[in-house]
């Protein structure tokens, strides 16, 4: 079992030697875990109070990988054979013109959900969720001949770790502090 205090001191110092861009593919951001990848996503959108994260993948769904850099935290979904089918993106802002409001979904209450549609019958072309201090964006790029449901399948396997859980347990498992929202202001 990894030492967690050395495990959060190699990913803030990783951060801090590639903070332009770091990818990688297999490490996934786990609902389950408040490590790692979502310190990452916290000091890229210090002011996000939640972080996109995956609960569980359906059938044929894999996760591809995700790159960080300043102000914006991604990571990519592959469906079958197509590569990069959903873009979840985490920013400060997001750009909703063309969609429309739609109600939240359960764990998107205290949100202001919008869809910007396709056409009848096809999946969406992105969802917007905002919320205090940032903007998680789900940019479908589905098969040709997709059904909505596809969409609504994979938005269920999506979820949220809220930001003050993560500063915990870094604060808890190495003594660190996280900046940003909640926490003390970020130097610059």
């Amino acid at each position: 079992m990894r030492d967690p205090r050395r495990f959060a001191a190699v990913v803030l110092a990783g951060a801090l030697l590639a903070p332009a861009c770091l990818q990688a593919s297999s490490y996934a951001p786990d609902c389950g875990r408040e490590e790692g990848i979502f310190v990452l996503m916290a000091q890229a959108v210090p002011s996000a109070t939640q972080l996109p994260c995956i609960r569980l993948l359906p059938d044929r769904w894999t996760y591809s990988g995700f790159q960080i850099q300043n102000g914006i935290a991604t990571f990519w979904l592959d469906f079958d054979m197509n590569i990069h089918a959903l873009e979840v993106d985490l920013t400060h802002t997001c750009s909703t013109a063309g969609a429309q409001p739609v109600e939240p979904g359960p764990d998107e209450s205290g949100s202001q959900v919008f869809v910007l549609e396709r056409g009848p019958g096809e999946p969406p072309a992105a969802r917007f969720i905002e919320f205090t201090g940032g903007c998680i964006a789900y940019r479908y790029q589905l098969p040709s001949g997709s059904v909505p449901i596809l969409a609504d399948q994979v938005n269920g396997a999506l979820g949220f770790v809220p930001r003050s859980e993560v500063a915990k347990v870094l604060q808890r498992e190495s003594g660190l502090t996280l900046c940003g929202a909640g926490e003390p202001p970020c130097p610059g």
